[in-house]
């Protein structure tokens, strides 16, 4: 369970660079996750889960902002110019509430690639190239 209700906005950022240009809106990270889940424009009755059925009940009990890096061009590791071959790649997720509203949850990263991922001290994660 992540309670974020009262959430204002959410961005992520890849070395102080965020993937969009300003932060999500609530209603938008939502539709993100729904897009991202592989839900475009289906039947809201079927295929998904009960918390994804609204945007209160998607704040209240399963908040998530999911994130494609994909490239379709094989080969490249790297999305908007952003390429981790030579450095670390520092992935921090910005969360703005409103008024007193706080949350508390555990971020999880999910992540597939064909290199090596070693969790260090401190929850820092690096990939082995």
């Amino acid at each position: 369970m992540s309670d974020t209700t009262g959430l204002v906005s959410s961005s992520i950022e890849i070395n102080k660079n965020p993937l969009m240009p300003q932060p999500l809106d609530d209603a938008i990270v939502y539709n993100e996750t729904l897009i991202r889940l592989g839900n475009l424009n289906q039947d809201m009755s079927s295929g998904i889960h009960v918390c994804c059925c609204s945007l209160s009940l998607f704040l209240k009990y399963c908040f998530t902002h999911i994130v494609s890096l994909e490239n379709i061009q094989p080969g490249d590791f790297y999305k908007s110019g952003l390429d981790g071959r030579a450095s670390a790649l520092n992935i921090a997720l910005k969360l703005s509430f409103s008024g007193s509203s706080t949350a508390s949850f555990t971020t999880y990263v999910f992540c597939k690639t064909t290199h090596t991922m070693q969790i260090n001290e401190g929850h820092a994660v690096t990939i082995i190239v």
